[in-house]
This record gives structure tokens, sequence and C-alpha cells, in this order.
């Protein structure tokens, strides 16, 4: 996301004057309007003499209500309404009492004039959250769980912002979260988002909406993968969505996947899971334009008349790095002072000589501070204009984890990196010649001319702002590697140079055997394919070793389930506890991740014991590296 907020101060020496660029200025008090709708638990609408099903009013403070979330929005300082779809006036009346619209649960269909005036109100600053669920049209057993009466009602609104909501999925809980680049505040800093049968979002990839949380499983927290009823989608090869928004002139469509997260404490998921309640805090701000996302929220001012104090103040995230109206970085976006000597000719610059930094005070909401700073304007210059420029940065990147091979294979290089203009890996030192199958690539292999001790360092850049994170790679030579045990499993030759043998000296229990599968995080899949576990009598193993130093690797996959707390085990070596309660899954994190764990340990006895007990499930193992040591 990139917002450039378009306001200037502008000094010409004897007179110095505020112009601001955007079209309106809100008042600090928002009010927000919520709808639903009525329908009986057989599909009735409206529900008549029966009762009305999950209606998710915002005075019930029963499990299926929305107390919760009403008590959260007046906790922004703002305030909120109900109103019944079916009695509504959707007119410009109704509209102008309000900064944010939440269109819960509801059967209406949006005539093209209703449409029309909502997409004016929100092009003026409006912002509006929209979600489907089987519930708008009654009870899942009843009228089944993929009707479409939510998902018709939402679309005829979300449709015109290149988005459109499924049908009930169906599929149980699961979580998701966004990527570690995103500079969306909603998102920003690993949250997760939690919801209960699912309606996710289609976004159309060439429309103007954005996935800022992507249902894959890259994102997958918990629960399982998805197989997608796309029955009423419209939009083709659509990138599928847990969260999504739309920026529309100064307003915003923000679409969610699926009502739980909001209600009290009803079943599946709900406010109190996961992230959800600081979630659903950030969209309702962010939809109110008072989260990070608005001139009003930046809010430059000039505070001197004097016009050689050049002095500005405006509002940034805090606890960021760099230097203030320079290169500040907060969650994942830089504010910057931008300026210029005038708007017709020339470029904006960003000079640390052209501002300097003055003071700093925490704002009200705990989440933001004021700095001020002073214009250093070219002394040759008439006029002179300056910008708050707030923009994504550049993401440290993150260089992966350390790695032991044997000389002869190739160390897998996978870094984590934002949205960046290049990224570079090089060797930052080590004894030998380090090849690189493609230095340009995030995800790539490298091997080395030499055993010892290598540090593998990669840099990227953008607009001209450079970072860098670093790996060290253990390169062994054979004569070094005491024994290679592939648990479980035949003789494999590693992509990582180590010969594995047959697997051998374990202690009871028996084969998990699953050829075929990918692993994420090694280019040996077959040797995690492959585990000593089975039954409760896999004790460990007991390997004859010379008496000595040794460095122990262990090498591990969750091979079958799918959620955390389901495998739970101990590890020891020599008797020494080494990983207590460790759940793969949970640790990796995932099924079919490759999670390898090193250690050191002493042998005095000729046999080096490594020794697993189980709590929950049955202890795994996938592979054994001993590694002499001085």
């Amino acid at each position: 996301m990139i917002t450039k907020i378009n306001f200037f101060t502008q000094g010409a020496f004897g007179l110095l004057s505020l112009l601001y660029f955007a079209t309106t200025s809100l008042s600090a008090n928002k009010s927000v309007a919520y709808i639903y709708g009525d329908v009986a638990a057989d599909g009735t609408i409206p529900s008549g003499s029966a009762e009305p099903y999950d209606q998710m009013l915002l005075d019930d403070t029963s499990s299926e209500g929305l107390s919760m979330f009403k008590t959260l929005v007046e906790d922004q300082g703002y305030s909120i309404d109900q109103y019944y779809d079916a009695t509504l006036t959707f007119d410009q009346s109704f509209l102008n009492q309000y900064n944010v619209i939440i269109f819960g649960l509801h059967q209406r269909v949006w005539t093209q004039a209703e449409q029309q005036l909502l997409d004016n109100w929100i092009r003026n600053g409006g912002g509006i959250l929209m979600y489907s669920d089987s519930a708008a049209g009654g009870r899942f057993n009843l009228v089944g769980v993929d009707n479409p009466t939510g998902q018709n009602a939402v679309n005829s609104i979300l449709s015109n912002y290149g988005m459109e909501v499924t049908v009930d999925q169906g599929q149980g809980t699961r979580s998701y979260q966004a990527s570690t680049s995103t500079t969306n505040p909603i998102v920003f800093g690993g949250l997760v988002f939690e919801g209960e049968g699912i309606s996710p979002i289609a976004v159309d990839p060439n429309g103007i909406a954005e996935v800022l949380i992507p249902l894959d499983p890259a994102n997958l927290v918990n629960g399982g993968n998805l197989s997608i009823n796309d029955s009423g989608i419209t939009i083709q090869d659509p990138e599928w969505a847990v969260i999504a928004e739309a920026k529309v002139g100064l307003g915003y469509v923000l679409a969610i996947f699926d009502r739980q997260p909001i209600w009290n404490s009803g079943v599946g998921s709900n406010i109190q899971e996961e992230d959800n309640e600081e979630i659903l805090r950030r969209i309702v701000r962010y939809l109110a334009r008072d989260y990070g996302n608005s001139a009003e929220w930046v809010d430059l001012q000039l505070l001197s008349d004097n016009p050689a104090d050049f002095l500005v103040s405006y509002r940034q995230w805090i606890d960021g790095s760099g230097s203030d109206g320079f290169n500040y970085v907060a969650r994942n976006n830089m504010f910057a002072l931008q300026q210029r000597e005038d708007l017709i000719t020339g470029d904006w610059r960003t000079e640390s000589s052209l501002v300097q930094a003055v003071s700093s005070s925490p704002f009200g909401d705990g989440e933001s501070e004021t700095v001020t700073v002073q214009l250093v304007p070219d002394a040759e210059a008439d006029t002179w204009f300056a910008r708050v420029l707030v923009e994504g940065a550049s993401v440290p990147p993150v260089a992966g984890s350390d790695q032991w091979i044997q000389l002869g294979g190739s160390a897998r290089l996978e870094a984590t990196v934002g949205d960046v203009d290049s990224q570079t890996w090089s060797k930052e030192s080590g004894p030998g010649t380090v090849t690189f199958a493609d230095a340009s690539q995030t995800l790539t292999t490298a091997t080395f001319s030499a055993a010892g001790i290598y540090v593998l360092k990669i840099t990227t850049t953008t607009g001209g702002l450079s970072a860098e994170d670093s790996l060290t790679v253990n390169v062994v030579s054979s004569n070094d590697v005491e024994i290679a045990i592939n648990c479980g499993g035949a003789t494999y030759d590693g992509q990582n140079g180590f010969s594995y043998i047959a697997d051998i000296y374990f202690e009871g229990g028996g084969i998990d055997a699953f050829p075929g599968n990918a692993v994420a995080g090694t280019d040996d899949d077959l040797l995690y394919n492959y585990a000593r576990s089975a039954n409760n009598t896999f004790t460990g193993y007991s390997i004859p070793v010379t008496n000595g130093n040794y460095l122990v690797i262990l090498q591990f996959a969750e091979t079958f389930f799918t959620e955390d707390n389901k495998r739970v085990f101990d590890v020891s070596i020599e008797g020494n506890l080494v990983l207590d309660d460790l759940d793969i899954h949970s640790s990796a994190p995932g099924k079919w991740v490759a999670f390898d764990q090193v250690f050191t340990t002493s042998v005095s006895d000729e046999v080096l014991d490594i020794g697993v007990a189980a709590s929950i499930n049955n202890p795994l193992l996938n592979g054994i590296v001993v590694i002499e040591q001085p």
C-alpha cells in the first residue's frame, strides 16, 4: 500500500501559508451504522411469528449477540446505531449521519440507485464492512449451508469493487495471518484472524481491490486447506482472500470471510478468539480513516507564523527506526517529508540536509506520536513546498536458519523479503569459493569449494535504501561425519551432502511411510517422507560411536496431524532433556515442514543415546546426523 498525502506547506520568505489538497476534514467523533436482517430458521423472510435466527444485535449480551463488538466501537470514541434492512430508508440523509457502515447478516438486495448513493458517499470518505454466512438465509441444516441469500445481498454492493463473497463453505474452523511484508496497518504484526465455516472473498486480480490476508496454505495458521465452492462467483481466476479492501476515492470498502469473528462467544469462532478483537478494532478505525490511512490522521500542520521558523508537525506510528522527517520506518511504512522549490518543474526531494528533527510526543491513542521538524529550504529558493509521504518501506530481509551440510552437497537458501526492488545473495566470509545457483533469487542453492564456516548474506534494495541479513553454513568433510541415519527409511544420498544409511540402532517402534509428499524448507523431501514412530514401544536410538564430542542434528517433520497439540513428546540426548514437549506441527509450523534441531553432546561409554517419550500420541524422528567435534 502506498498512500501519498497531498497537502503542502508553502513558504515565500515573507508569506507562509498551509495548502490542503485533501477535500474534506472529518470530525474527531466518528459515527457507525450497523445494518441487520431478519430470517427464520427455515428461511422465511421476514421471520414473522417465528423466532428470528441469529440476528446478531448490538445490545444482545448472549453468545450470538454483538454487545462486545458494540463496546469495542464505543471504546474508540465512536457512536454506533443499528438499523433493520427492510425498514431502513437508505438515502442521502441516512448516509450523511455516518462515517462507517457495517453490513451485518441481511437479506436486502440493494437497488442500482442505492448502490450509486453509497458509491458517492464512499468516494467522499465513507467506509463499509461486508461479510456473508449461510445464517443470512436461515439455519444451515434446514436451508443448506450453501444457500445464496447472504451472498446475493452482499454481492449486490461488493461486486462493484472487484470483490465477491462465496456461499458458506461449511468446512470447519480455520485461521490465517498476513505475510510479514504487509504494510497495511489492519493486519500488520502477525495478527491471526479466525473464522468458522467461512465465505471467502474472490478478488479480481485486474481490479481495484487488494488482498490483505490471502486464503492460501502459506498463510494458514490452524485448520485444514480449503476446497472452495465458487458457486455464484463471476470473477474469472480470482485471488482468494480472508480480508480484502478496495480504496475508492477517499473512502474504503472492506470485506472479511466470516461473521463469527464479530459475535460474543457463539459456536465456531468469536470476537475473543485469536486476534479477532484487535483486527476488528483496527478495521473500524481504518474505515473511519482514523488509523494511519488519511490526511486527517497524519495531520500536517504549520506551527509558527514566523516564516523563518519553517516548523511543521505531523503524526506517525511509534517504536520506529531511522530519522524523523527523513527515513523513519514503523509498521513497515516509511514517513518522510519531501520538499521541492515549485510545483511545475523539478522533483520531490527526500534529503537529510533538508529537514531537522525538533521533538516528538506521544499521541492519545498510544500507538502513534506527533513529531515536530524544521524545514531547511534552499537559500536561493523563492518558494518552498513540502509534503508528508507515507509509503511501504523496505522490510529487512530474513536470511533463514543456520545450516550444516557435507562438502559436495548444497545449502538450500530461502530468504523472506518484503516488497523490494531487488535482492542479492553474496558470500560475506568463508575459506573457499561459494557458487550460487541464482544469486538474484530469494530461493536458491549454494555449493562450496572447501570445508569450513561460511557466512552468506542477502541484501535487498528499495528506493535506494538497502537492508541485509545473514546466516551461517557449516560445511564439514566426510571424515567428520560419524553417521547419518534415515529413520524409518532406506539408504539415501541427501542434497545436503550427507549419505544416510538405512534405519538402524533404533529401540522399538515402527515405520511411518508417506512417499511422494512435498516438504517445505528442504530439498530432501524423501528423507522426511519416512519416520521412525508408530507404537508406544519406540523409545529412541542407541548408536555405537567412539568416545568424544559430537554435534547431533535431529530432523523432524509432522507427517500426519494438521493441528497443534496432536503429537507432543520429549527428546533427550545422553540422558539430558534437549526438547521438552516438542509439538512439531506448532514448532515447524505446519504439516510437511522440515524442522531440524542441532545439539552438542559428549559420549564416554561408546554409545550415543537418543531418547524419546510421548505425552500425546507417538514420538517421531525422520533423520539423525552425528558429526565429530574437537
